[in-house]
């Protein structure tokens, strides 16, 4: 996941980026429902979701490891009107401080790896982790054992709750190829659904694992990256770009790897286009950031999935283990017909799918 951090000023555009590079393969969630909510106060476009996780799973990986690619991190961010506690007791989630993630398949399962759960339709060796903004594991709420407590409590206005999952190795028994699914939806239980109802908000987690030989990893999963000031007068229309800074993208790939790296957006898993979705913090008017590779914007992959249109960087070794460096560039495009100033973020994630 990448993450970019942008501050503009009065005089010019001071940036200060953060991009986050995640390996994720793709794994989808789902989130029908158990436990019934009763109100209609609260909205999100990021709901209903589809999530589609393409995982890998390393032939001398260890029991109790995160499976390659298979982590998806996202930030929901949900608008709840005054109503959103009706009784007026602030008493309005059952069995949680807040936010939570249930279960619409039942009850889920413990396993011998603390924090790791199951559902009955998984394959053998494999269990899922949900995990906090901090990226620490979530547990079950054991009364109910059919949901996790995110622990973002519910309140008027914009507030945002963490959207992770990922999948970890139980044992050797993980069978070659495998394609499952589970569903969540997003409920301060008893009062509010995420989105309006429950059907717009769930959440579909489609998982594809893969056992392989030869993998790659992510050297650098956090990058700084400090864009420069520059003047307003450089942006007058939509479309214009400037601060561009240079990175790249690490990896270390063992030998005789095929593999293709693109990006997704955080912000808005259904996004096409080069222009990232400003985050819930950002308070600049008009302005945006795109990424751009071997001087051509960065198509995002809608959904994480390798089989939707984007831009798709190859990345190959024979029969030598390689250090691969991605280059790529991150920039200043005005997104809209004014610009003002305030502060821009915007969230990508990265995903390495092998063939």
């Amino acid at each position: 996941m990448s993450r970019i951090i942008h501050e503009i000023t009065r005089a010019g555009w001071g940036a200060m980026g953060m991009l986050l590079l995640l390996f994720c393969a793709q794994l989808a969630l789902s989130l029908p429902a158990q436990a019934q909510a009763t109100a209609n106060n609260c909205s999100t476009y990021q709901l209903p979701a589809s999530l589609n996780l393409i995982s890998h799973i390393n032939s001398n990986s260890q029991n109790g490891e995160v499976i390659n690619g298979s982590r998806q991190f996202a930030t929901l961010v949900v608008n709840c009107s005054a109503k959103f506690d009706d009784g007026g007791d602030g008493n309005v989630c059952n069995g949680t401080t807040g936010w939570a993630f249930i279960s619409d398949e039942g009850a889920v399962y413990d396993t011998a790896i603390p924090y790791t759960y199951r559902f009955p339709g998984f394959p053998p060796g494999i269990g899922y982790q949900a995990l906090d903004q901090h990226g620490n594991p979530i547990p079950i709420v054991q009364s109910s054992h059919d949901r996790h407590d995110t622990g973002v409590r519910i309140r008027q206005g914009y507030q945002e709750i963490p959207l992770a999952f990922q999948l970890v190795k139980l044992d050797d028994s993980i069978p070659s190829e495998s394609d499952f699914q589970f569903r969540f939806k997003v409920v301060c239980n008893g009062n509010e659904y995420a989105n309006r109802d429950v059907n717009h908000s769930r959440i579909y987690v489609n998982a594809h694992v893969t056992s392989v030989a030869q993998t790659c990893r992510l050297e650098n999963p956090d990058i700084q990256i400090t864009l420069p000031t520059i003047s307003s007068s450089q942006l007058g229309s939509a479309g214009d770009t400037g601060g561009g800074t240079h990175f790249a993208m690490k990896l270390d790939c063992m030998k005789n790897v095929t593999a293709k790296v693109f990006f997704s957006d955080v912000n808005y898993l259904p996004n096409g286009g080069s222009i990232l979705m400003p985050s819930i913090s950002t308070t600049a008017g008009g302005v945006a950031v795109q990424m751009r590779h071997a001087g051509e914007p960065v198509m995002l992959v809608p959904g994480g999935a390798a089989t939707s249109s984007g831009t798709f960087i190859d990345v190959k070794t024979t029969d030598s283990s390689e250090h691969i460096s991605v280059p790529l560039e991150a920039e200043y495009i005005q997104s809209g017909s004014t610009v003002t100033a305030g502060l821009v973020e915007a969230q990508a994630m990265v995903t390495i799918s092998y063939e």
